[in-house]
């Protein structure tokens, strides 16, 4: 009952911030944009960031299930970085620019007057390199997390809006031709939950880091955000352009649930946040796990160790 009447209010300020919320900032500059797959720790992120409550919070403005505007587009809808696309085009200017409102994406503001925004998104990553070549002035953070914990969290969290099969990436011909007809085999052969759940990893991060130049966006990294706070967030807030903070309520956020944290959460229960997918994957989930990712190139990225190799990502991005 507390979840529902929480999840009740939060829908009730949407509707409220819908006609009261005055964004006036309307430059793309000043925009923030969050992307990363769904258990990434992208609402965690964005709510470090905004810490201060400074920036406008639009949550998910392009959910393909749950926000009006996408309903008619496929979860992880792919562009070329090239191709034109006015309807695209013209709602992500609205919400870089703030002038976009709805009541589920408005939902955790608490104040009506802001200049500065943070857009977080977790099914916008086959298209991130398009955003780029289109507003090039954005800053986007990539945020990226051990592919066994986030599938270790929506085993968890199976009733909540995932892709459910790997194959519904096929019926998309543009990113059929471009990119996975190189791999139809994995896709066809996932079998279960983790192993389709892991293919549809392989390919949301692929995709990206292979279009993506170094420089385009600042990737991060869930696990050293983690076990390097201090450090990330000096790197971070110099990128977004916020000056070095010593306000006690910022590294509070690192010990606050986001809103989307289940009760299993490893911040909740106060373990190690980011070696929980090992108490809950077998040794031959892992041993499967590791051999998609090679299929993809991934595996030199993330594999038995807790830890990302940064630099064979970066490797990725300078590749081209």
């Amino acid at each position: 009952m507390n979840t529902l009447i929480h999840d009740l209010l939060n829908l009730t300020r949407g509707y409220i911030n819908c006609y009261l919320t005055i964004d006036i900032g309307n430059r793309f500059t000043d925009a923030v944009w969050v992307v990363g797959d769904g258990r990434s720790g992208t609402t965690w992120l964005a709510n470090i960031l905004n810490y201060n409550k400074k920036y406008r919070y639009m949550f998910e403005p392009f959910h393909p299930r749950l926000v009006e505007i996408m309903k008619d587009y496929p979860l992880y809808y792919y562009l070329r970085p090239d191709e034109d696309n006015a309807y695209f085009y013209n709602i992500y200017r609205a919400i870089f620019r703030g002038n976009f409102r709805y009541p589920r994406v408005d939902q955790y503001n608490y104040k009506f007057i802001y200049r500065k925004r943070i857009v977080k998104d977790i099914f916008s990553n086959l298209y991130i390199k398009w955003a780029h070549t289109k507003f090039p002035s954005v800053k986007k953070i990539f945020i990226m997390r051990h592919p066994f914990a986030v599938v270790a969290s929506k085993i968890k969290l199976k009733n909540w809006i995932w892709m459910e099969d790997p194959k519904m990436f096929l019926s998309q011909e543009k990113l059929y031709k471009d990119y996975l007809k190189h791999f139809e085999d994995v896709i066809q052969c996932a079998d279960d939950f983790f192993e389709k759940q892991m293919v549809i990893w392989a390919i949301v991060h692929h995709i990206p880091l292979h279009q993506l130049d170094l420089g385009d966006v600042y990737l991060m990294f869930y696990e050293k955000l983690c076990t390097n706070p201090q450090e990330e967030i000096k790197r971070l807030f110099s990128f977004i352009g916020e000056g070095e903070s010593t306000d006690n309520r910022l590294y509070k956020k690192f010990k606050k649930p986001s809103q989307t944290c289940h009760n299993e959460s490893a911040i909740l229960k106060n373990s190690n946040l980011i070696d929980g997918w090992r108490r809950v994957l077998s040794d031959s989930q892992i041993k499967r796990g590791i051999n998609i990712l090679s299929k993809f190139g991934l595996e030199k990225i993330y594999n038995y160790s807790l830890m990302p190799d940064e630099s064979a990502a970066e490797d990725i991005l300078k590749r081209k």
